[in-house]
């Protein structure tokens, strides 16, 4: 945390409500109808205030060039199809995937609502973002969410010296009344790739042990690195190379999508080839087998028993998502940092559009 603060003080800053104005503006300007637009914005902005800044408003630039380039379709009309009362599919129609898990989200509660579950496919879709954003929004609804998506080919496989599977994250949001969520949004990999993208962009070396380069070999280097470790360490990435297939069997056989070694690269030259990815969600009635107090009375008992355990020295023993609300309260009062090269291409930007830069702090 203390490497990263050194980082950010170096660093303009700008509040979400003037980055939200901004990337939404600058999506509707380049072809983006604006209930998209305003889903991007809202899931860029939700990762970068909580921390997540590889999935954060750091990705307009891209998302920018794919609607340009016809990728992503930025005119998308979503089509929701009922399979079952507690069965949809949202067809993304090849546009952004934020729109399209909003609406996969909002679909599941509502079935969630009456039947106390419900499962949600996403097909024809692209790059979503961070996950978390849209299981967030069923916990502050007052439910619990599963998320899960495919992507390309970029994870080395336990043993394996070429990679298969995608970063394929995994999100798990739950509620606690009258305080926030706890929150579960990783990749099967060490790190997701965009870190690797914004370390790259910024001139930091990698972390150890997450990256390797053309020939197998670790490397710190992001300009090196052409693939990512599946979590669990040398001796124990089995685990996350487990998950990232589960995570791909849920995401393309079960939804109709290709999979991994079939999806277009999300930086691949060509921007007007659609990449058709899968994403699966699954909402939850948190009273569906007891009653919602005692539900809310085991978590809270729950997270402040492990929270209370003895920590190591500089520690803090923290429940998943503690670190993201802490940074969240933090870069609500000081702004969300911005790097410099990020500076750089919201000015370019702002020529293409003739668009006012986002107000920094």
């Amino acid at each position: 945390m203390s490497a990263n603060r050194d980082w950010e003080n170096q660093m303009k800053r700008s509040s979400m409500e003037e980055l939200n104005h901004f990337l939404t503006t600058v999506l509707e300007k380049g072809g983006t109808r604006s209930e998209a637009a305003s889903a991007v914005a809202k899931a860029l902005c939700s990762a970068s205030v909580k921390g997540v800044d590889s999935h954060g408003v750091r990705l307009l630039p891209h998302y920018e060039k794919v609607v340009r380039g016809g990728r992503v379709n930025g005119k998308s009309k979503l089509e929701v199809r009922e399979v079952t009362p507690v069965a949809v599919e949202v067809n993304a129609d090849n546009g952004f995937g934020h729109y399209a898990s909003y609406r996969a989200i909002e679909e599941g509660i509502q079935r969630a609502r009456t039947y106390g579950i419900s499962m949600i496919s996403v097909i024809h879709s692209s790059h979503l973002g961070a996950l978390g954003s849209y299981v967030e929004e069923a916990a502050i609804a007052g439910f619990l969410a599963f998320g899960f998506s495919n992507t390309d080919t970029l994870v080395l496989p336990h043993g394996s010296k070429k990679p298969f599977h995608g970063t394929n994250p995994i999100a798990f949001a739950a509620p606690l009344d009258n305080d926030t969520p706890y929150l579960v949004d990783m990749a099967t990999s060490c790190v997701p790739w965009n870190r690797v993208a914004d370390y790259g962009a910024q001139g930091r070396p990698l972390p150890d042990n997450v990256a390797v380069d053309k020939n197998g070999q670790p490397t710190k280097n992001p300009k090196d690195a052409v693939a990512l470790k599946s979590f669990g360490g040398t001796h124990y990435s089995y685990k996350g190379a487990a998950l990232g297939g589960m995570t791909e069997v849920l995401c393309s056989p079960l939804t109709g999508m290709p999979f991994c070694s079939q999806i277009l690269k999300m930086n691949s030259d060509d921007m007007s080839i659609p990449r058709h990815l899968g994403q699966f969600f699954m909402v939850l009635k948190p009273d569906l087998f007891v009653s919602r107090a005692s539900f809310t009375e085991l978590m809270q008992n729950y997270l402040h028993e492990l929270r209370s355990l003895p920590a190591h020295e500089g520690m803090a023993v923290m429940a998943p998502g503690d670190r993201e609300w802490r940074v969240k309260e933090e870069r609500s009062a000081l702004g969300i940092p911005i790097p410099a090269y990020l500076e750089g291409e919201f000015r370019r930007l702002c020529r293409i559009y003739s668009v006012k830069e986002p107000d920094y702090i």
